[in-house]
C-alpha cells in the first residue's frame, strides 16, 4: 500500500541550510495518516511539498500477486523558496539535523580505571552476567588479534547461559502475544508492542522502531532482575534489557573489556538504547547526521537477541504463505526447515546490521537510492558492495565494530517473513582518536593485571 505521512512542526527542533541559516521544519509521525491499498487499473494523485508532505510504499506482504505500476512526478513551473532545503533527501544528507534528543552522550567514570583491584572488581560484576570465557586472558588476547586484523568481531553467547536463555523465552512470548510471530501475509497493526514502557520512534523518513524508555511508569525503574508479578513479557524484557544497558554496557568494567578486546584506549563517552524491531514495520535509513565527523572515532557495541527457534505452526504458516503442496516428502520438510531456522543468517529477511563507506559530495540519483537504504552503495569505481559489512542478526551475540569518518550504519527493513522481532541493546563509544595509533601499548598491561585465580 501507499503510505501517506502528515507532518508537524517540531518544536524548538532547528536544520541548518546550505547558506548556513537556521529554518524550522516539520516532521512525519512514525505512523501513516491514511494507508492506500493498490488496485488494478487505479491512478492516485497526491500533492507534494518538501517538508510538508511524506510518502513510502510498503512491504508487498501478499506471497500470490506482485505490485507493478508506473510512477512518475509533474513539476510546477517554478519552485519555492526554501522548499528544496527541507526536502526529506536534504535532511537525510544534513549532519546537522538532530531528531532525537532522548538518547544523548554522557561521559564515562574513569576514576582509578587501570587499578588492579578495580580491574578485580570489574572482572567478577561481569561474570554475574556474562560467560567466564569472555573474563579469560588467553581468549582476549586472541579477540584482540582478530579485532585488530578487521576493526570487528563478533562475540557469540555472550551473556550467561541462564540469562540469555530468560531473554530467549521473553522474547518468543511477547512476539506471540503482539502476534508478530506467526508468519502472517498481511500488516501488522501500526501499534503492535506499543505499550508497557515501549514507544514508537521517528521521523518515518530515518527510522521506526520501539524503544523503551525506562522514566515511562515508576515500576519500570527497578535496577534489579526479579520477576515481577503482573507484568506482560514484553514489560518484562524491555526491564532485563534496560537493566543490562545499565548496569553491565554502561559500567566501567566493560569499556575497560572493549580496551582489552580492541587494544584501543577505552572509551571517554557513551550512549545506548533498548530497541525492537518488528517484523513488517521497522528500520533503520544510513544519514549523514549518523556520520562520524573527522577527527573522531566510534565503537558501535549491539548485543543482539533473535528467535532462532522453529516450530510446526511456523513451518505450515510459512507453507500455506507461498503456496506449497502439504505432501512434500521428510527430505523436503527438513530442508524446509532448515530454511527458516536460518532465516536471520540469510539476511534475506532483514534486520542485519549495515555498515558503508560514503562519499559526502555524493549527489544526485545515486545518493537517492542509497538513503533509501540499499545495503550496497556504489563504490568509486561503480561496482556495489566492496565497501560494505553486514552484521547478520543473532542470537545472544555482541557485535563489535570500529566506525571512523565516513562510515554510515543502518538496520535492514525487518520483513514480514522474519520469524520475530530483533531485539538489541545499540551503543556507541566515542573514541578518543589521537590516542587509537598508541592503543597496543597501552592497553596490553591491564589484561596482564588479572591473576590466573581470577580467571
Amino acid at each position: 500500500g501507499l503510505e501517506l505521512y502528515e507532518a508537524k512542526e517540531a518544536e524548538g527542533l532547528l536544520f541548518a541550510d546550505e547558506n548556513a541559516k537556521d529554518v524550522k521544519i516539520s516532521l512525519p509521525s512514525h505512523t501513516p495518516m491514511k494507508v492506500l491499498l493498490p488496485e488494478f487499473n487505479s491512478i492516485v494523485f497526491f500533492e507534494v511539498i518538501p517538508g510538508r508532505t511524506f510518502h513510502a510504499v510498503q512491504e508487498v506482504f501478499s506471497k500470490k500477486r506482485c505490485r507493478c505500476s508506473i510512477q512518475g512526478w509533474f513539476h510546477a513551473p517554478t519552485r519555492a523558496e526554501g522548499l528544496d532545503t527541507r526536502a526529506s533527501l536534504r535532511l537525510l544528507q544534513s549532519p546537522s539535523l538532530k531528531v532525537d534528543k532522548k538518547v544523548e552522550m554522557t561521559e564515562i567514570d574513569r576514576t582509578d580505571f587501570h587499578d588492579p583491584n578495580k580491574v578485580r572488581e570489574g572482572l567478577r560484576h561481569l561474570r554475574e552476567y556474562i560467560s567466564r570465557v569472555y573474563t579469560m586472558v588467553p581468549v582476549l588476547t586472541q579477540i584482540r588479534e582478530q579485532f585488530g586484523e578487521t576493526g570487528d568481531i563478533m562475540l557469540s553467547d555472550f551473556l550467561d547461559q541462564e540469562l540469555a536463555q530468560r531473554i530467549s523465552d521473553l522474547i518468543i512470548k511477547a512476539d506471540t502475544a503482539d502476534k508478530l510471530r506467526e508468519m502472517d501475509p498481511k500488516p501488522p497493526p501500526y501499534d503492535a508492542g506499543v505499550g508497557g514502557g515501549w514507544k514508537a520512534v521517528g521521523p518515518c523518513f530515518r527510522q521506526r522502531y520501539m524503544r523503551y524508555e525506562a522514566s515511562v511508569q515508576g515500576k519500570h525503574e527497578r535496577r534489579d532482575m526479579r520477576v515481577v508479578k503482573g507484568e506482560s513479557h514484553k514489560e518484562e524484557v524491555g526491564r532485563v534489557l534496560e537493566h543490562i544497558r545499565k548496569e553491565v554496557m554502561g559500567s566501567q568494567a566493560f569499556t575497560r573489556l572493549l580496551e582489552w578486546v580492541t587494544g584501543i584506549p577505552a572509551p571517554v563517552r557513551w550512549k545506548g538504547e533498548v530497541r525492537r524491531f518488528r517484523p513488517g514495520l521497522d528500520y533503520t535509513v544510513g544519514h549523514y547526521g549518523g556520520l562520524v565527523q573527522e577527527g573522531e572515532a566510534m565503537l558501535d557495541v549491539c548485543l543482539c537477541f533473535v528467535d532462532e527457534t522453529t516450530t510446526s505452526t511456523q513451518l505450515r504458516s510459512q507453507r500455506k504463505a507461498e503456496e506449497k503442496d502439504d505432501n512434500i516428502s521428510a527430505e523436503q520438510e527438513s530442508d524446509k526447515r532448515r530454511r527458516v531456522e536460518n532465516r536471520w543468517e540469510s539476511d534475506d529477511y532483514g534486520g542485519f546490521q549495515a555498515f558503508v563507506t560514503v562519499d559526502k559530495s555524493t549527489e544526485g540519483d545515486d545518493a537517492e537510492a542509497y538513503v533509501e537504504g540499499t545495503p550496497d552503495p556504489p563504490s568509486s569505481d561503480g561496482t556495489r558492495g566492496q565497501d560494505t559489512l553486514s552484521a547478520s542478526a543473532a542470537n545472544n551475540c555482541l557485535r563489535v565494530t570500529l566506525r571512523r569518518p565516513g562510515h554510515m550504519r543502518f538496520i535492514r527493513y525487518v520483513a514480514s517473513g522474519a520469524p520475530g522481532s530483533r531485539w538489541d541493546v545499540g551503543c556507541e563509544y566515542a573514541l578518543d582518536a589521537l590516542m587509537l595509533k598508541e592503543g597496543e601499548e597501552r592497553c596490553e598491561p591491564d589484561v596482564k593485571q588479572v591473576s590466573k585465580k581470577e580467571t
